[in-house]
């Protein structure tokens, strides 16, 4: 019986299986000489849905309430023949129905705007087919281009948008009842681009973003009448708003009195994203009717409001930051010409504000509202109105001078409570007074921290006093209680001594108050709170907690545990510690303004420098470097405070780009491979902080070549005899073969022939179509060539990069 011989010069192989073992570059391949090859059908099928039958579909971008719309009709046609069910038409019979509806649009419609790109529907001036005429925006437009006036629900997919046109009415009303607008995208208008009307309740706006750039005519996206009983707006983005200066009251969200006296209640802003594609650190704000990438317009303004509940939570605001001349916040405000706003309720928490703010120019009456955040001129005391657990930063570039600023009407009552709780926020990067309050009453201020960044008197003392001045510029401060009507201008009590003990990380801090007190400041009255904090110079970076209630006295202690940051990685104590005084003399805390520094000097116990790195996440990676390694740990960002880290490879070769993730984890890009002899293997990873070595993970890393195993396979017979297979294998790759004669495939072979095989592998390595590493470059260890049926062909015991290697094995023909 005859074999015939089935192989190919070049075989593809499979590779069976590949095993690194930890911390030895030792790999194990086995080469199957069959080739099994499974086919997976990748066909995708398209899925039809059926239409609902409570949905009216749009298919048409027409502008107008005009054109014709059925319940469950999902059609689309390209040719536009068909498309009749536009925007306002079925709006309009929405409105209608008794039931709830689902406007929405077309699958095909929606299929055919490309994704990324919006279908505008371009308004018409004349009102003929304007949904509604009669209600008014906040500058005085009448009318809207659509209406919702029942419940519905409204989905535009983020696909179709509504054009800006020199008229300046509304593009989306929303007055009635339990209405929802969802994914709607570059909705525009001159005027106000949605409203949400008097009398409305439990509105939602929820999805989307709109941020023109081809012109600056929207200047308000959501209008909040009064009266509004329940309103959401979240998940969107919003900005490159013409701010249209202080006559038309532009915002991203202008929140007003309107026609009806009533308050409005229960409004909720969340994750929403205010923000502008201007770069911030840009001289220029460019702003035209051709190009509105440079715009910045405020966030969220109050106008004449009243309300009973303001929730403002999640959101980012970033880049804001306007003219040097322009004198109103970015982010949170009363119109500057109308300080009448009635707050009820506010709860602005867990916000991040980011580079974003307005002027350069000292605090003062003329320009208390420079700054991110300015309060109106009073509060009714009904409800608490809270600013809490926000992280305020901007870089110190920008000059941006205040965080928050209130201008007040408390002359005549100074020591009246407002219920304002500015409290728990991180603010960093402000450059003249953080906190600004003139005529402000009592205002509690308490647990806030200041980074490092932000201004603060060199000379501590000077903060205890400071007055930036009605008149005249006289100072600034982290916290200014201008003038002797806002927090009755307490002075703190100030830290004398900070004692810390030999084992344990606790201070006792001793502290005394003002003598004398130093007009125009008053003592603060019992009973009182002592509020510790630690910094690394002159601000307030850790709030480390409070003593317990004083009731007399002149002198007092406090116990509190220092943070890791003060101590530096040897032990030494670093930083100091100040305070600032909470009265409790009335139904609200009475907060001063911050004290003088006491230095922390000496040794402290070793075990609370706290922070470590733990261990290497990333074990391998190319020799030629260049991929990302991740290290993780505890109290990483405390130990940066320190020093720069440095992590190196080998010994030496130190990584690029290391980076401070967070507090838990350490990244940076590898070097390429310094390694003798072979540039693959494992390397030992060194993480320092300064000079002082922090952590060590020998063999830790594992350099590895990722490549491709190719096989070259002859058959041959009339082999020399008596050789290894080391030998047979180069005597049969010789010149003459060592007078063998090779196999051609197909070719039929008697029983009992034997047929002797090479096996040429080549480990081919070459990132980017150009090989790297050689003969000296360890790919794998232990190849074994199997055979599906006959096992174990032959070994090859090492492979390097891109360096051909081979063996042999001999076989006796047997038959079928």
């Amino acid at each position: 019986m005859a074999w015939r011989l089935a192989h190919a010069p070049m075989t593809p192989f499979r590779e069976l299986g590949r095993k690194r073992r930890r911390n030895h570059p030792v790999f194990t391949a086995l080469l199957g000489l069959g080739l099994i090859a499974s086919l997976l059908d990748t066909a995708s099928t398209g899925m039809a849905f059926a239409a609902d039958a409570n949905t009216l579909y749009i298919n048409s971008a027409v502008f107008g309430k005009a054109g014709t719309c059925t319940l469950g009709d999902d059609s689309f046609d390209p040719a536009g023949v068909a498309n009749s069910c536009t925007l306002g038409a079925a709006l309009t019979k929405a409105n209608a129905s008794a039931t709830p509806l689902t406007v929405t649009l077309a699958t095909g419609f929606a299929a055919s705007i490309p994704d990324g790109t919006q279908a505008m529907i371009t308004p018409v001036a004349a009102n003929t087919n304007w949904m509604n005429t009669t209600h008014k925006n906040y500058t005085g437009q009448l009318g809207a281009y659509y209406a919702a006036t029942a419940a519905m629900t409204i989905d535009l997919k983020n696909k179709l948008g509504i054009q800006a046109i020199t008229s300046a009415s509304t593009s989306i009303l929303l007055s009635g009842p339990n209405i929802t607008l969802r994914n709607a995208s570059e909705i525009r208008n001159a005027g106000a681009a949605i409203v949400a009307g008097e009398f409305s309740s439990n509105l939602v706006i929820d999805g989307g973003k709109t941020m023109p750039m081809d012109n600056n005519l929207t200047q308000r996206f959501l209008e909040i009448d009064a009266n509004v009983q329940g309103l959401t707006f979240r998940n969107y983005t919003v900005g490159n708003l013409n701010s249209g200066g202080v006559s038309t009251h532009a915002a991203a969200v202008l929140i007003m009195q309107g026609a009806d006296s009533t308050l409005d209640a229960g409004l909720l802003i969340d994750n929403v994203t205010f923000t502008t594609s201007r770069n911030p650190f840009s001289s220029t704000w460019t702003c035209t009717a051709t190009d509105s990438s440079e715009c910045v317009n405020n966030s969220i303004v109050l106008s004449g409001a009243r309300f009973n509940g303001l929730e403002i939570r999640n959101c980012l605001f970033k880049n804001l930051v306007k003219a040097s001349t322009a004198k109103d916040p970015v982010v949170f405000s009363i119109d500057v010409l109308n300080s009448t706003a009635i707050m009820e309720g506010l709860n602005f928490h867990n916000n991040t504000i980011v580079n974003s703010g307005s002027c350069k120019t000292q605090n003062g009456p003329n320009d208390a509202f420079c700054s991110v955040i300015s309060l109106p001129g009073s509060f009714p005391t009904t409800f608490d109105n809270y600013i809490q657990n926000n992280t305020f930063i901007n870089d110190p570039a920008l000059g941006i001078p205040a965080a928050i600023t209130w201008y007040g009407a408390q002359t005549t009552t100074p020591a009246t409570a407002t219920k304002v709780h500015i409290q728990d926020n991180y603010f960093d990067g402000f450059q003249k007074s953080t906190i600004w309050l003139y005529n402000a009453g009592l205002v509690t201020m308490e647990r806030n921290t200041f980074g490092p960044n932000t201004f603060s008197n060199a000379t501590t003392t000077t903060e205890e006093t400071v007055s930036v001045g009605i008149n005249t510029p006289y100072g600034a401060g982290m916290i200014v209680n201008e003038a002797a009507t806002s927090n009755r201008k307490i002075a703190t009590w100030h830290p004398t001594s900070v004692n810390v003990a030999g084992t344990g990380c606790t201070a006792t801090v001793a502290a005394a108050p003002m003598s004398p007190v130093t007009a125009p400041s008053t003592a603060p009255a019992f009973p009182l709170r002592l509020d510790v904090y630690w910094t690394a110079a002159d601000t307030a970076e850790q709030f480390l907690g409070s003593s317990a209630n004083i009731s007399s006295g002149t002198t007092a202690s406090v116990a509190v545990t220092l943070p890791p940051e003060a101590y530096a990685p040897n032990g030494s104590l670093i930083g100091a510690i100040r305070l600032q005084t909470q009265a409790l003399e009335s139904t609200q805390t009475v907060s001063s303004q911050f004290s003088r520094t006491v230095a922390l000097s000496g040794t402290g116990d070793p075990s609370c420098v706290g922070g470590a790195v733990t261990s290497l996440s990333t074990s391998d990676g190319p020799p030629q470097g260049g991929n990302t390694l991740t290290l993780t740990g505890n109290g990483l960002q405390t130990l940066a405070s320190h020093g720069s880290f440095t992590v190196t490879l080998n010994g030496n070769a130190n990584c690029g780009s290391v980076t401070v993730v967070d507090d838990n984890t350490l990244t940076c890009v590898a070097p390429a491979s310094t390694r003798a002899g072979s540039k693959t293997g494992p390397v030992s990873v060194d993480v320092s902080v300064g000079s002082a070595p922090l952590a060590s993970f020998p063999d830790a890393y594992v350099y590895w070549a990722s490549g491709d195993l190719k096989v070259v396979t002859h058959a041959w017979t009339d082999v020399p005899d008596n050789l290894t297979d080391a030998a047979l294998y180069d005597a049969l790759m010789a010149q003459d073969h060592g007078g063998a004669t090779e196999v051609p495939t197909g070719s039929v072979l008697a029983p009992g022939t034997a047929v002797a095989w090479t096996f040429t592998v080549t480990y081919v390595y070459a990132p980017g179509g150009t090989p790297f590493g050689g003969s000296s470059d360890v790919a794998l260890n232990q190849v074994d060539v199997t055979d599906d049926a006959l096992g174990l062909m032959c070994s090859i015991p090492v492979l390097y990069l891109n360096t051909p290697a081979g063996c042999a094995s001999t076989e006796v023909v047997m038959p079928l």
